[in-house]
């Protein structure tokens, strides 16, 4: 009999780090901590890894660092290059030539501006130096 190594207990807890996480950026009220979510995900990757880890030192009595990196990116490079691969073919096709101002430009910038003022900035996203780490 052969042991699934799916785990759906932990395929849940990742669906709700990533609705979290969308519903937060999505401004939904009453998802004001979407910071929770990529705790979640985070904590979940590193269970993941650490049972790799494990395996591996029961399986050589050691760790190669440089094998076990490069496993996980033959798993994880081929859909990340092949996201930005999409993305730059949907922003060639959607947003007009010569930086012209669309919907979809301030949209991308609001996105882009909303994660670096939340870090650094108030819930108004202004920087004050009382705020300063």
């Amino acid at each position: 009999m052969k042991i699934s190594a799916f785990r759906a207990d932990i395929e849940g807890l990742r669906a709700i780090s990533i609705t979290a996480v969308v519903f937060y950026h999505a401004r939904l009220s009453g998802f004001s901590g979407g910071f929770v979510g990529v705790d979640i995900f985070f904590v979940i990757s590193g269970f993941l890894i650490t049972g790799l880890l494990l395996k591996e030192i029961e399986r050589n009595q050691s760790i190669n660092l440089l094998a076990f990196w490069a496993r996980r990116a033959r798993r994880l490079l081929p859909n990340a290059l092949l996201t930005l691969t999409a993305t730059l073919i949907v922003v060639a096709l959607l947003l007009p030539e010569g930086g012209g101002h669309s919907a979809i430009d301030h949209r991308a910038a609001e996105f882009g501006s909303d994660f670096l003022m939340d870090r650094i900035g108030g819930k108004d996203g202004r920087y004050d130096d009382e705020q300063a780490p």
